[in-house]
């Protein structure tokens, strides 16, 4: 979401000099939520999350 020229806290160091003075700016919001679980991967560890191939090239170089 976006929204155009509005109150902003001045304070943040991501605004430009001029709309810190003015205490306006546009602004956005992301949505940074998780899909609902049902939407989502169940496991995201290392041996669900890789394909086989890329699993077995890090572990071929980390046998000790």
């Amino acid at each position: 979401m976006r929204f155009e020229d509005g109150p902003i806290l001045s304070l943040l160091t991501c605004y430009t000099k001029e709309e810190r003075k003015a205490g306006r700016a546009t602004k956005v919001v992301h949505d940074a939520l998780l899909p609902a679980p049902a939407e989502r991967e169940a496991l995201s560890d290392f041996a669900h999350a890789y394909p086989s191939a890329v699993r077995a090239k890090v572990l071929a170089r980390h046998q000790h």
